[in-house]
This record gives C-alpha cells, structure tokens and sequence, in this order.
C-alpha cells in the first residue's frame, strides 16, 4: 500500500509536466488567444505554451515595433529550460535569449499584473512596452550578468479597449545550471495575482513556522532527556529542513535577503538535503537498533558528509551533477527502511504501523520533490507537509511511549512506595523487637543492682554494670539506624526554639562525663554566654552527644574543648580534642554512613557523624573537619541564629512529647528537681506531708511482655507503690469499670486486643489527664507515634530501654501534678461556693439599696405634693378666715340694727369673690392630686402609654421643686409643648429622677449654682434625651465604670452608687434604648438617651 501511494504520487506529479487542464489555453506559436476570458471573472491565467524565442538576442520592444528584427529561431515551451529542450535544439546553461508572446483578448477594465517567479538567473519583463519587472542585471557575458531570484508581482494597466498584449522577456543566465522558468508566469487581476502572492507567503510562513516549532520541541526533549538521541535526530531534521523552506518554490529568502550571495543561495537547499539524509538514517536506526543494519547508516552518514562537504567546497554546476546519484541513493535507503519497519510491524514493535504512515508521507513527499528538481513537476517543494505529516505521527509516538512510561513510573512509584513502606514496618518491628528484650535486660540488671534481690557480691555488680552498658550501646545502635532511615528519607520533624547554646553544652559535657572511664582527659565549655541559636533542642543535644561522644572515644588524654562564636548569620560551633587525629585519607568520607577512623581498634557502627551531618544539614547548617597547625582534630559546624530576639530556653516547650535524642531531653537530675518541687500551700487543716501521698500510691500497668512488667515491678516496690499488674486492656478496662481508680497507668502500645493508644482513649473517656495521669513506655520511638500517643491522651512518652532514675522521677512528677490539681480543683470548689454565696448576698442588697432608692424617689414625690399643695391650701384658708371676720362683723351690725344697705352690698362683694378664689385653689388642688396619683399609678405598673414629654417632664421638676429651690440650680427645658411619645412614663419618671438628683448631689460643690439643660426630639424610631449639666464631670478612670452598680465619689454624703445604675438599667431592659456618657473633668458631664419606639407604633406610622 505504501509503495503504491509512492507511485501514485509520483505518477500524479508526472502527469503535470508542461500539461494544464482542457480549459486553460495554451500560447501556439507565440501567440496566446485569451477571447472571451475576463480576469475578474475567470481568475488567474498561467502563461503556458510556446513563446517566440530568440537565441542569443536582447530584443526591446521598440526593436520589435521598428520591425527590423528578424524571424525568431524557434518557439519555446514554458515552462522549461532551454538547455534541455527548446525550438528543437538543446542550447547551452550559458548565454542570453529573448522571449515575446502576443496575447489576444477582450478589453479589460481595471488593473492587472503579473506574478514572476523562478526564472534563471536575471531577466526583465515589459509589457506593451512597459518595464514592468526586473531580477538581478541581464548581460551578454558572465561578466556583466548578475543573478538574482525575486518572486514578484508586476502590475500594468491595459489601455481602454486594448485587445493584445505583448509581453517580451529578457533572459540571461551564467551562473546557474538551468536556464529559463521553472514555473509559468501567471496573469490576472491585480487584486487576485497580489492574494495569490500573499497566500503562498503565508504557506511559507505557516510551513516554516511549524518544522522550527517542531524542532525547538524535540531539542529541548533531547535537553531534557539525553538519552532520546532520536529526538535529537528529529530536531535537527526539522531544523534544518525549516531553513530550506525559504530557499524552496517561491524562493522568498530574496525578498527578505535582496543582497544575500548567489552561492549560497544556491547550495543551502543541496547541503540540506545531503544532511538531512543522514539524520533521519540516524534517527530510524535510533528506534528500531534490532532491525536496522549499522553498515547502512554508516554509509547513509558517509555518503551524506561527502556530499554536503563537496557541495560546501565546489561552484553549483559542479555538486548538481550529485543529485542524481543521491537521489537514487536515498530511494534505495527508503526502501531498506520500510522493509525494516515491515519487520518490527510484524514482531509487534510498538507504534511502527503509526511510524510507517508518518515515514510514507515523508517519503512521498521526497520522491516528489525529486521529480520536481528534474523538472517532472511543477507542483513545487512537497517535502516540507510530508514532514509535518512524519512529525505529527512522531507526536503520536512519543505520546504513545509517555504514556506507557508514566505508566511504568506509576506502577514502579507504586511498588517503591509499598516497599519502603514494609522497610519502614520492619524497622519498626525490629526496632520494637530489639527495645523490648533490651529494656528487660537492662532494667533487671539495674533492679539487681539496686539490692531488688538482696546484696550482691561486687564481681557480681560490676559485672551486671558491663551487661546494662553492653544494652545502652546496642540501644544507641538502634536508636542510630532509625534515626538514620529517617534522616535519608526526610521524614524527620523539627521542632525550633531558640536555645542557650552555653548551657546546652554544659548538659551534653556532664551526660558524656561518665563516658571517661578515669581517663585524664579535661572536657572545657569555652561558649560564650547570650549566645543563642535557633535549632531543636533535642536534636542539637544529640548532635553535642555524637561528636563529644566521638572525640572521647579517640582521646586518650589532653582536653576536648567546646568552643563558639558568630559567623555572619550563623553560629559556628567547634569540637577541638587532642586525640590521635583522623587521617587524611579518610577525612573525605569520614561523614558517610558505616565509616571509621579506625574500625578495627575501636568500637562504633560509623553512623553518629553520618547522622551528625544530616541533622546540621536539616538545621540549614554545614558541617566540616578542620586540622588546626598544632595538630588538633576540630570539627566545626554552623547553625542559624535566632530570628529575633526571644527569651532563650534550654528545652524546646515544657511537656513538648517527642522522642528523645540518645541522651534524653532532660536528664534524670533535672525531672527529679521538677518532681521534687514543694506543693503549693495546702488548706488550713491540710497537714499531711507530700510524700506520704506519694508512698503507697497505686499504680496500674498494662503490658503482655512478663519481663516487662517484672522490671517494672522490682523498680518501682522498691520506691514504696503499689503495683497492679494487667496482662491485657481488658482486663484494664474491667478493674477500672469495677470501680479501681488507680493513681497513675502505665501503658505499653503494642498490645493484644486493644492498641494502647485505644485503651488510653478509653480511659480518657473516664478520667481526665488531671484526675489519672498515663504514661506510655514503649518500643515504638518514630515521631508518628508519639504524636498519636499524646493526641490519644497521653501525659508523657517514654521509649525503651528506659533511665530508671527518669522512670521515677516522671512518675513522682506526674502523681504531684496529680495531687496539686486534685487540691487546686477543690479549692476551686470551696472558693466558688463561697463567692456564690457572697454574690446571692450582694444581689439581695442591691434589691433592698434599688427599693430604697424606689422609696427616696417617693419621699421627694411626697414632699413635692406637700409642698404644692400648701399654697392653694393656704390661700383657701386665708380666704376663709378672711370671709369667716367678714361674715361675723355683718351679723353684729346686724343685731345691732345699724346695717346698712351698702355694707350688705360691699359683703356680698368680698363673699363672691372669696368664693371664686376659693374654688379655684380648690381646683388647682384636684389638679395636682390627679397628677400626682398619675405619677404614683406610672411608678407602680410598668404599662406603655402615650404620654407629652414636656408636660411630664414639667410634672418631675414639680415633684423635686423642694430641692431645686434649696440648691438654687436652674433647669432649662427645650423641649416642643407638643411633643408626645410612646413609652414607659413610669421609668421615665426614675430616669430623669435620677439623672437630676445625681446632678444635684455629686455635680456642684456647695453653695455653687448651675445649669442643667435637657433637650428631647423624636422621629419615627425613638425618642432622643439629652441631659447635659455644667458642674465638675467625672474623673476618666470613672467613666468606664459610671453604670456599675455602687460606683460613686460622695460615700460619705448620701451617695449609694445606685443612681446611675438604676437609670442604665430602666434604659436598656425596660425601655430597650441605650444611653452613653461624655464628660470633661471641670467641664460638665452629658447623657444621651436613645428610647426606641414599640414595633406595633413604628408599623402604625409606617
């Protein structure tokens, strides 16, 4: 199939040489009849057929007018060159001709144009006389002729009613080996010949645009990926066969490059072509290595070099010869190829039936082009969109082989990842493994040594010394190989504080002490004080540790100094000892994993500096040996130094749970300082001393390992507890559901039926952390666990094999904290009940102090009614003590006799009038009990009513006018006579009550008087109050406080500091307003008061 495509298309390229389709006419003789053809219409015309030819002759077009030219020497067929066929002779590469056709047609309106291009190597073009293009300089010599290939359009206009058109040609050519037009000149209107010119641009642009793409896409692939050398193959292919395509067809590399050189011109598409066919020989060889022959390519790449090398050195007539053969050649090695490829196609290879429909296009598109070259086509240069074909199929490809390669990375990540997570779950268990029977070993030995047994002889004593020493170095080991795996695989934490690093060495010289052995050698702490750095406390001691550690066990005496000083950002820290030193030819791996100074004679794995290196490398610091001149070994790391400045610790956070470094944390000295801290003060009666509590106190242990439970027996009766032992969380959980509370439970995590994280969760669900303190102590040391342990509830965390002097000194910390918090929760109690007590006793005399200032403000409502009432009662009795004397007098002038009729006139007089005042003081009088009986009935129910603020306002001053008068204060009222709102006058009665006894009382010094002004607006919401006095405000440390029940600055002088608390309250629950107090010292004092409408009266209004 693939053959047959091939032929076909060479066939179909064939089938084109010097032929048009029936429709198109054809020049005949040098004339071309184009009646009835209309360039509007009927498009573009190509120029084909025999043109007049003149060998040897630079005709004009005014020499063919003057008629002296002679008959031509034949008639060419364009296109063509006439060195190969022309007016019936071959004529030499070399020399010059003029060519003229006549074309007949109908009138033509508008512009119209010629497209030109490929015509070898200079020419000019006139049409009816008209220079109308020109390339390079038409000469009668090589000397004179200069060659140039331009694809141009050329415009004319015809004349009005013109019907013939002679174009003449001018054509010489020395430097090329073809001579004449590779392609037909086109004619037509000048807008269609200027978008068919822009069209074929565009082609270009888009063809090379996408081969550089593809180029620039398979390079950078090769980049990335070296080991794709067929990427690279292909991106050079497409390179280079990017740089061909203006060199090709059309030829536009002249109409950007106008003065680029002819030679070259002309042999870049050769040299391409040889040199692309030794890529893509390179780049089939690279996918299908099994199948294809390596002598082939050799020869693909030896034949290719020579010819691109002989095309580089030799002048075009020389290297064109080359085509032929090379073009043979090439079709054979596209036949070797498929047959390679019809070979892994059949074996199954991958993707080849894809590779072979990519590769038939780019080799169809090959042969075409080599019909082309010879002049058998005139479809121009196809190898570009065969190329793009043969790329897209490689896309194809390749995405086809991403894809099953991220399929394998997937599958392989898959597998890595269950495998190291089985290698992490073996460490674990083995870990678990080892700790276990390690903490038994050592523990017994340590209860052995301790008199659990009874005395031991001393051989008998040191000797369990050796054993519990031989455990703590294999525990290390341990500890190192975990610590290790985490190290290498990231999964390390970090938990950064800022640090003393004076005092975190100190502790690392007195833990390392020991390590001596009576050795004379001086362990120096020469780090300056206030030094401090930001690492994780745990990690920096063990890093201390490991070097200290190393330094020790290489020096035999002299000192071993810790020394420290800033350097730029970083704090650099320096192990100088005077040991046997390291040699040179190990310092270079000293900080690998495994690797000794000196295995054979001294004890170690060779992990502490590997892990040394890797925990300073997490910190962001680096590590380095350094070989001072006198002959020292220092080891010198940096860490960073604090961000700010913040108070330094020597722990990281108190209660911070995580895996200790080899050394612990704290060491045994410090947490038996913390345990033995004395308790806070007990209660009056509370005699019982602290370590009574502590003797005897019950302690539960959950672990199914026997030695276990016998090591934390021996340690722990020997302290004076009381053990109870459970095999199970079972049976854990059933003493505890029975009613057990022991004082403190220590649990194993690995446990059967239950993890002791669950049984510690279970627990929680019981008991706080302060009512029953847990402790795990356990096997599992990773980060991961510890986390759990504490999320599950736990107190403390503790790995084994455990210090035993930490083991107590935990326990007796947590069983005081235990206590302490017990003691605090019931002083708590008692003190809560207490101040419930004093509260209910405060709020009952606030009640009595409220209802007091309820009957104060009654006594003035009464004293104000006394004395409004004395005046229209003192002038009604004035008035009838006046008429009793009058009427007295008329009855003696009466009995007498002597009364006369103007005097009983005059009487009648005075009695009318005495009546009138009479009855009006009487009523004056009903009105004010009306009043006053109004206010009573507002003060006692607690009822909404409307009511006018300035009458009721006029009606409270009334109520105080006693004291107003006494003070001699005047009280300004704005407020609209109209005015009216909706409210609780009751409550408002109280709060201007209030608001002007508390002016009255605490506002003016004695004898001073003042102003108070109250101001009152409303809109459709509230009611707006505004109580401003004049007198000495309130200090600024009082008004936050002013509302505050008994808050007051006249104790001595009748003040409750009610008032004001009263008032707040009436606003804010019973009205639902707010009130706010500003105040200037010596400037007065104001209250605003906001008194919001009920809802039924706002949706009335609205």
């Amino acid at each position: 199939m693939i053959l047959l495509f091939m032929i076909g298309l060479a066939c179909c390229g064939a089938s084109t040489v010097g032929a048009e389709p029936a429709s198109t006419p054809r020049a005949d003789r040098g004339s071309l009849d184009l009646t009835g053809w209309d360039s509007r219409q009927d498009g573009i015309v190509a120029l084909n057929g025999e043109w007049a030819f003149y060998w040897s002759a630079l005709w004009t077009p005014d020499d063919f007018r003057s008629g002296k030219t002679p008959q031509p020497t034949g008639y060419f067929t364009t296109p063509g060159y006439w060195n190969r066929h022309a007016a019936g002779a071959n004529y030499p590469a070399d020399g010059y001709a003029t060519l003229r056709l006549k074309v007949r047609m109908d009138p033509q309106d508008g512009a119209m144009a010629l497209k030109v291009n490929n015509i070898f190597s200079a020419y000019r073009i006139w049409v009816n006389g008209e220079l109308v293009a020109s390339a390079g300089t038409v000469g009668k010599d090589k000397g004179s002729t200069v060659a140039r290939q331009i694809v141009q359009t050329a415009p004319f206009r015809a004349a009005p009613g013109e019907q013939e058109l002679e174009i003449v040609v001018q054509l010489a050519n020395y430097s090329y080996t073809k001579s004449g037009f590779q392609n037909a000149i086109q004619m037509g209107s000048d807008a269609r010949i200027e978008a068919l010119f822009r069209r074929n641009m565009e082609g270009t642009f888009i063809a090379f645009g996408a081969c550089t793409i593809m180029a620039l896409y398979h390079l950078a692939l090769y980049a990335l990926r070296r080991r794709e050398h067929s990427a690279l193959y292909l991106g050079l292919f497409s390179l280079f066969v990017a740089v061909r395509i203006p060199f090709v067809n059309d030829r536009y590399i002249y109409n950007w490059f106008p003065d680029m050189n002819w030679e070259l011109f002309c042999k870049v598409p050769y040299a391409v072509f040889f040199f692309c066919s030794i890529m893509i020989a390179m780049f089939v060889r690279s996918l299908y290595p099994r199948y294809f022959a390596r002598p082939i390519v050799v020869a693909m790449q030896a034949s290719g070099a020579a010819a691109t090398l002989f095309c580089l050195l030799t002048p075009q007539r020389w290297y064109d010869k080359l085509l032929i053969p090379y073009e043979l050649l090439t079709c054979g090695f596209i036949g070797y190829t498929l047959y390679v490829l019809v070979r892994a196609m059949r074996d199954r290879q991958a993707g080849t039936l894809t590779f072979m429909i990519g590769f038939a296009g780019l080799s169809g598109t090959i042969v075409h082009d080599f019909l082309y070259m010879s002049e058998k086509t005139h479809l121009g240069s196809l190898a570009p969109y065969g190329l793009l074909i043969f790329i897209a199929m490689q896309s194809l490809i390749l995405a086809g082989r991403f894809a099953r390669a991220f399929a394998e990375v997937e599958r392989m990540s898959s597998r890595l990842l269950a495998m190291d997570k089985t290698k992490d779950e073996f460490l674990a268990q083995t870990s678990h493994e080892l700790r276990t029977p390690l903490h038994g070993m050592i523990g017994l030995s340590e209860s052995l040594i301790d008199g659990v047994a009874g005395e031991l002889p001393e051989q008998a004593v040191q000797n369990l010394q050796l054993v519990v020493s031989s455990g703590r170095r294999l525990a290390a080991l341990v500890g190192d190989v975990l610590d290790y795996a985490q190290l290498k695989h990231k999964d390390l934490t970090l938990i950064r504080s800022d640090i003393d690093l004076r005092s975190a060495v100190g502790v690392a010289l007195q833990l390392n002490e020991p390590l001596l052995g009576g050795r004379r050698v001086r362990l120096a702490n020469d780090v300056p004080g206030r030094l401090n750095v930001s690492a994780d406390e745990n990690r920096l001691q063990q890093i201390l540790h490991n070097l200290i550690g190393n330094a020790i066990k290489f020096t035999d005496s002299g000192s071993i100094t810790v020394s420290a000083s800033e350097a730029g950002g970083d704090v650099e820290v320096r192990v100088t000892d005077t040991g046997s030193g390291i040699p040179e030819a190990v310092r270079a791996r000293i900080f690998d994993a495994y690797e000794q100074a000196d295995g054979v004679r001294r004890e170690g794995t060779g992990l502490g500096l590997a892990v040394t290196k890797k925990l300073v490398e997490l910190h962001g610091g680096t590590i380095r040996i350094e070989t001072p001149p006198d002959g020292r070994t220092c080891i010198a790391f940096t860490l960073p130094r604090p961000a700010r400045h913040t108070a330094p610790t020597l722990q990281a956070a108190a209660g911070v749970p995580r895996r200790e470094a080899r050394t612990g944390s704290r060491t045994a000295a410090e947490i038996e300082d913390m345990a033995a801290m004395r308790e806070p003060d007990a209660e009056e009666g509370d005699g019982n001393g602290d370590g009574s509590r502590l003797s005897g106190a019950r302690i539960l242990i959950v672990d199914d390992e026997a030695v276990n439970l016998q090591v934390l027996r021996n340690h722990l009766t020997m302290d004076g507890y009381d053990v109870i032992e459970a095999a199970d969380p079972v049976e854990a959980l059933m003493r505890l559901e029975s009613g057990f509370k022991p004082d403190l439970a220590i649990l194993d995590v690995m446990l059967p039926r239950m993890s002791g994280f669950e049984l510690c969760a279970r627990i929680r669900e019981r008991y706080s952390a302060g009512e029953l303190p847990v402790i795990f102590l356990t096997a599992k040391p990773l980060d991961v666990d510890v986390i759990e342990g504490f999320d599950a509830g736990a107190n403390d965390y503790l790995t084994k094999p455990v210090v035993k002097r930490e083991l107590l000194a935990r326990i007796r910390l947590h069983l005081r904290l235990a206590h302490w918090n017990r003691a605090l929760e019931r002083r708590v109690k008692e003190r809560t009940e207490r101040l419930e007590e004093a509260l209910a006793s405060l709020q009952q005399a606030r009640s009595r102090l409220i209802q007091a200032e309820k009957l104060a403000s009654l006594g003035e409502l009464i004293a104000g009614i006394a004395h409004e009432m004395n005046s229209p009662i003192g002038i009604g009795v004035t008035a009838s003590s006046h008429l009793a004397e009058r009427t007295k007098a008329l009855l003696a002038r009466y009995g007498e006799g002597g009364l006369r009729k103007s005097e009983l006139e005059a009487y009648l007089a005075e009695s009318s009038e005495t009546a009138d005042i009479l009855l009006g003081n009487l009523r004056r009088a009903e009105r004010l009990i009306a009043t006053f009986k109004q206010v009573a009935v507002d003060q006692t129910f607690e009822e909404r009513r409307t009511f006018g603020v300035r009458a009721y306002m006029e009606e409270i001053l009334l109520s105080i006018s006693p004291k107003l008068k006494q003070s001699r204060h005047r009280v300004v009222l704005h407020i609209e006579p109209s005015l009216e709102t909706v409210g609780f006058p009751g409550a408002f009665y109280h709060i201007m009550t209030n608001l002007l006894l508390n002016s009255l009382l605490h506002a003016y010094d004695d004898g001073q008087e003042g102003t108070i002004v109250i101001r009152a607006e409303a809109d459709a919401k509230a009611l707006t109050v505004t109580y401003a006095d004049d007198g000495k405000g309130i200090e600024p440390e009082l008004i936050p406080r002013i509302f505050d029940p008994f808050v007051t600055t006249k104790r001595g002088r009748g003040g409750t500091g009610l008032g004001l608390s009263v008032v707040y309250n009436l606003v804010v629950q019973t009205w639902g307003g707010t009130i706010v107090c500003d105040s200037v010292a010596g400037h007065g004092t104001a209250f605003q008061l906001v008194l919001p409408l009920p809802r039924a009266t706002l949706e009335g209004t609205g």
